[in-house]
């Protein structure tokens, strides 16, 4: 009989660990690269052993997530890998029961993934979002802007950078524009806090500052991106932030002003964007085509994931009660209170306290995709995600979670 282990790995493993992904994505080679994981992330890497050989693994990633404008620490899961003939023996869903018990100790309130496949992932309550977009056009249809330049240097000027320079700064501004009320564009958003400025070598960023009587003047938009080719050369804006529609059109003004050299401008744009709206002639010439497969999610915290999300209020005082169900994590189900207070969700577990009559129950699936908003509550209620709710309560949820698309620019 096997013996079966499921273990962060040590580092005498690593490489046993590196040659199991090169198979299985595809670039393998006899030669391995020495690498060295720094101790946090080489405790976050988990590995199955038959008989005391590797043969699966993955990466619970640190990451941050906004959720309905709340920042929470998130896993991202990442390299998950089997070798051929050890497939189709469970030793993945051992895996992610190692994992799940790992966010658990680490406070991970969700969890994300891009999955392989998203039926395979699903057995384990992951619902899938939504494509993020990617958009390339004719870079002439920003020259609207151009004029804009000409003000530059009044109320407000142009601070180009090497991204290996500048990138914390970027991150930080992207930061305090997602926990924002009503910037709901970065809802789903990620970053990871430990990302290091060497990886955006070869980027610059530049920073729209407005011009007033502080030694520094204040950030009102920001854009990382680099320049492909020449003559027949594209603008790649691999992310853009900005305050306030007048921040964005002098940011395109910035990118307006490449046009000569670089005809071309590809970016990510959000599903709740019209980014038509930026354009002088939306009839020019642009493609939209998917860039990112759908982000799968997970809740795995029903109380820290509910807790201060800002809502539109139905009556303050409101009070919700639901179970939740989830087979993969029992941890995560129970009994738990939703009240609004003052436009505020406060969410609080109940479990061994007495609730009078019929309350409505939710899978683990039905809880993220409510909190997410990948689905309208009527469609989430239609798959049976959510039992047992009256038309009163369908219409409580209706009003606190709308339906919401994601926009994720963090690849992993």
């Amino acid at each position: 009989m096997t013996n079966l282990e499921v273990r962060k790995i040590h580092l005498k493993e690593v490489e046993a660990y590196q040659r199991i992904g090169g198979y299985s994505y595809g670039v393998w080679s006899d030669e391995i690269e020495e690498w060295t994981p720094e101790p946090d992330r080489l405790n976050r890497m988990l590995a199955v052993f038959a008989d005391g050989k590797m043969t699966a693994h993955l990466v619970n990633n640190e990451f941050e997530q906004v959720v309905r404008g709340v920042w929470q620490p998130a896993s991202g899961i990442g390299g998950v890998a089997t070798l051929p003939e050890y497939r189709r023996q469970g030793h993945v869903r051992k895996l992610f029961d190692a994992t799940f018990a790992l966010m658990r100790e680490m406070g991970q309130t969700v969890s994300a993934l891009y999955p392989f496949n998203q039926s395979f992932y699903a057995k384990f309550g992951y619902v899938r979002t939504n494509a993020i977009l990617s958009l390339q056009l004719e870079c002439s249809a920003l020259n609207h802007l151009l004029p804009l330049v000409n003000q530059a240097g009044e109320e407000w000027h142009y601070e180009r950078i090497p991204a290996v320079q500048s990138g914390k700064l970027l991150q930080d501004f992207a930061y305090q524009l997602a926990q924002m009320p009503g910037r709901s564009e970065y809802h789903g958003f990620m970053r990871d806090p430990a990302r290091k400025a060497e990886d955006w070598k070869d980027e610059q960023i530049v920073f729209v500052r407005e011009i007033g009587t502080t030694a520094s003047p204040p950030i009102v938009a920001a854009a990382r991106y680099k320049l492909k080719g020449y003559g027949d050369g594209t603008t790649i804006i691999q992310e853009a932030h900005w305050n306030d529609a007048s921040a964005r059109d002098r940011l395109l003004a910035f990118v307006a002003l490449h046009s000569a050299g670089m005809p071309n401008v590809q970016t990510h744009v959000s599903p709740s964007v019209n980014f038509h709206s930026w354009l002088s002639d939306s009839s020019k010439s642009y493609e939209v085509k998917m860039s990112h497969i759908p982000l799968m999610v997970r809740v795995m915290d029903v109380v820290q994931v509910l807790s201060g999300v800002q809502v539109t209020s139905v009556g303050s005082g409101q009070q919700f009660k639901f179970s939740v169900e989830d087979g993969s994590c029992p941890w995560v189900g129970g009994t738990f209170a939703l009240t609004e207070l003052g436009g505020v969700l406060a969410a609080q577990r109940i479990e061994g306290k007495a609730t009078h009559g019929i309350i409505p129950t939710m899978t683990i699936e039905g809880i993220t995709a409510l909190v997410y908003g990948t689905l309208p509550v009527r469609e989430i209620v239609y798959r049976g995600w959510i039992r047992e709710a009256n038309e009163e309560q369908t219409i409580l949820l209706e009003g606190w979670f709308p339906a919401q698309p994601l926009f994720n620019l963090l690849d992993f």
